[in-house]
Formats: structure tokens, sequence, C-alpha cells
């Protein structure tokens, strides 16, 4: 791949200089309108908009749990019309994190966004939200019930993580061919990440003549790791739109049940992926895609998605995917029947960042040992049935480390005593062998290559693939 598989080291390669950084404090239900002082839960500023617009490089910005529509606004928008402008604009390289109960005096404390929930409503403009700068973080609200001119959420240049989200019931209309609900334009060195994000019941139309999207990528390298796509309704059939970038779908779903709509035929091609240009690269592992076909000989995406394996096509069994805001929908994998996706994804997809050990709604992000494929994991296993097999006394016996490599240049193979293995291959994301080695050793050193990307190592016994296990390398 030209450009980096996975960017999962967004703190540590960003840079943030913290040493002189401030912390603002954001509540709606407040008095205080002056930003500048509001550095106190107590003297939290109401104004959302008017601290991102004025917070420095490296700022920190708590949002407070409440309901953040234009009545709160400094700026309000026109809701009779669509304006050129942004409601929500991060003017520097902020670190904005919702869902606090307004007690909390370390981010440590906030366990708790998907019941102290900040939620963006009501907006009616070009754009509601736009990030930019060389590392910005939006984690921790939720994004309904808004309409747009083009896109809702702008991520321009630099590097951004949106985490720990709920964008649903909102409605864009796209007047131009490159624009979309979630519209990515980082250029050539710009990385977009979305870990633990839920995108549903939203509806993107368009007056243009090519299809518009759910998510839509200009000139960057987009990570979607752990994201539940579903249900969304596109006027011209996209769920995912890439031209001259690098997208990778990481332990996600993008899905449609076509029983939350009266005419499902109209709509079941909505989950289309499209690979707009030969400079462009669409990569999938370990996700649920609707129509794929699943890894192997059925994938049913080439040439526009690579399948990087271990993905499915199957009904993700959702706890309640309701397109009626009014009937509690619920996208949460269903653990009592058993989803299919539960101990389906990949560990090392997770990334590097404050907060990984948790899901969307704030419980284990791994349950009990393997991640679930999805932005929610189970916390339970509906029977003994349903529970994985028990590792073989093979597996107990040997130990795998790094799986994620970052300066590393190999992987250290440590094997039990009496383990009955003869050779390592090691192979590609494409099925390329790349190595063979014997086994004389207890301890048997593998060189991966530096190029970035996902590779196999497979443990062979006498005629029987013994062990597999993926590595990451940056």
């Amino acid at each position: 791949m030209r450009q980096k598989l996975l960017f999962l080291l967004l703190l540590i390669l960003f840079g943030i200089n913290t040493a002189n950084a401030t912390r603002y404090y954001v509540d709606a239900a407040g008095t205080n309108t002056n930003w500048s002082d509001a550095t106190t839960w107590t003297d939290a500023c109401k104004h959302l908009d008017l601290v991102m617009l004025n917070a420095s490089d490296g700022d920190e910005i708590w949002v407070k749990a409440g309901i953040y529509d234009p009545s709160t606004f400094f700026y309000p928008p026109d809701q009779s019309a669509y304006y050129f402008s942004c409601v929500l604009v991060a003017g520097s390289d902020l670190q904005i994190y919702g869902g606090f109960d307004g007690t909390e005096a370390n981010l440590s404390e906030r366990t708790a966004w998907n019941v102290n929930q900040s939620v963006i409503t009501g907006i009616n403009n070009i754009r509601w939200l736009s990030l930019n700068g060389t590392n910005s973080t939006f984690d921790g609200f939720v994004i309904e019930k808004n309409e747009c001119g083009l896109a809702g959420i702008m991520l321009g240049s630099g590097k951004q993580m949106l985490s720990n989200l709920i964008i649903r019931f909102n409605r864009s209309y796209a007047g131009n061919d490159l624009e979309a609900l979630i519209f990515c334009e980082t250029g050539t060195y710009g990385y977009v990440t979305l870990f633990n994000v839920e995108i549903t019941n939203n509806k993107v139309a368009t007056g243009a003549t090519l299809p518009v999207a759910v998510i839509g990528t200009l000139g960057t390298t987009l990570d979607l790791i752990n994201v539940t796509i579903a249900n969304n309704e596109e006027e011209k059939e996209l769920a995912l739109r890439a031209h001259s970038s690098e997208v990778n779908i990481l332990n996600s779903i993008i899905w449609y049940d076509d029983q939350a709509y009266p005419n499902p035929i109209e709509f079941l091609p909505a989950v289309r992926i499209w690979n707009e240009n030969s400079t462009s690269v669409i990569n999938a592992a370990n996700s649920d895609i609707m129509g794929s076909g699943g890894s192997g000989s059925n994938w049913q995406l080439a040439p526009d998605v690579i399948d990087l394996g271990d993905n499915l096509d199957i009904d993700p069994i959702f706890v309640n995917p309701s397109n009626d805001m009014y009937y509690s929908p619920n996208f949460e994998l269903d653990c009592d029947k058993g989803s299919p996706l539960i101990d389906k994804g990949e560990n090392s997809f997770i990334p590097n960042i404050f907060f990984n050990d948790y899901d969307l709604a704030a419980n284990a992000r791994i349950f009990p040992k393997i991640v679930d494929i999805g932005a929610y994991e189970c916390q339970s296993y509906p029977s003994p049935s349903s529970m994985p097999s028990k590792k073989s006394s093979f597996e107990e016996n040997l130990i795998v480390y790094p799986t994620i490599l970052r300066e590393e240049a190999s992987v250290l193979l440590t094997f039990g005593k009496d383990v009955n293995a003869e050779y390592i291959n090691l192979y590609s994301s494409a099925g390329a062998l790349i190595s063979r080695q014997a086994i004389t050793d207890n301890n048997i050193s593998v060189s991966i290559p530096s190029q970035s990307g996902i590779y196999l190592l497979i443990v062979y016994g006498t005629n029987q693939q013994l062990f597999t296990q993926k590595v990451v390398r940056y």
C-alpha cells in the first residue's frame, strides 16, 4: 500500500504540546457567556460554538451533558435558509470531549458518555461541524436531527480523530458531486480515524449528477474502526465513496435492514461502496458488509474493495434496528440471540488512544478476549453453545510478540515444551508468500517487511496448519 494502512499512533505522531494548554468547560444550561474565563465547571460557558472558535492549539474543551441547539449558540444560524458557513468550527488543534456530568476533575472519570449525553441537534445550515489542524479530537457526542446543505461534518487538513459518537436521524442535501454527510478532505498527508461510531438512520440526497454518500473522501487516509453504518437512506445508493484516497474498513459493519423501510427493494443498493478512481485504495478486514459475499471466492466487491480476510456478509442481528426514533432504535449486537459478529473482530486494529478500553456504550471494548465487530461489544454470551471454542494445547503453549509493530523489525514466537511444529510461513495481505523458516528452537524471530500493512503468520506441523496470527505494521 502507498500509505499507512492504519493511523493508530495519533497521540504520539501528532506531537501535541500540552504544557501551556487550557481546559475550557461548556454547559448548555449555564449562564456564563464569556468563553475566556470558562475554566471551571462553575464558570462553564453556555456557547459551545464560541469556545470552539476561540480556543488555542492543544486546548481541551469539556462539554457537559445537555442539548446544544441553535438557542445555545453565540452565533445562531439562520434557520430559514442554508448559508455558506459552519455552526461549530474548531479553529485550532483541539481536544473536544462530551458526555460529562459536570463533576469530573480528570478525563478518566468520564465513563458514562452513553448516559450523560451531549446532544448537538436542531441545526439547519450548510454545515454543522468543521475540524481542521494537525490534530483534532471530537469524542463523546450525539449528533441527531440536523439538516445541512453540503457536508454536515467537514474534516479538513491534518489528522482528525472522531470517536464515541452517535450520528443519527440527520438529513444532508448535497448540492455537488463530492459532498457527503461526513466529508473528509484532508490532503495528501491527512488522516481521519473513526472509532466506536454509530452512523444510522440518516438520509442523504443530491441534486448532482454523480452519487453522493454517507461518507465521502478526497485525498484522505480514512480508517473506519469498529464503526456501525446501518439503515441509512441514500438517494443515489452509496454508503462510502473514495476519491484519491485510502480507506480501511476494519472491525466495522456496513448494513441495511430490509425490514426497516416500507419499500426495501428500492433502497437495498444503499450499501454500495465506490472506489471512484485508480488512485484510491479501499481495504476491508474483519468487517460485515452487506452484499460483499464474505471473504474468499464469493467476494463481490472487487475491484472497488480489496478483501484482506475474515469479512462477513451476514445479518448482524441488532437489538432493534428501527428507523423510527420514537421506537427506541438500538444498534447494539443482540447478545441474547447470539449475534454472529461476537468475537469476530481483530484486537490489533483497535487504535492506541485514550478510552480505547471502552465501546460506544462505555462497556469493555474487548470481552472477554476478542473484540466484536461494530461499535458495541457484547458483555455476555447467550449460552454455553455460543462460547468460543477453548484454545488448543498448541495455542496455549505459544506466545507471539509483538503483533503490532512500530519500530520493531521482527516478531518473536516463543514455543512451549513438546510443541510439534515444523515451520512458519509469512504471507502478505494479498496471500503472497514472503518467507518460510524452519522451527529449530523454542524462540524463533520472524522479520516483518517495513512496508505498512497486515501480514499473516501461519505455523505448520506435519501436514497441517496449527496456528494463524495477524500482524500489523504501521
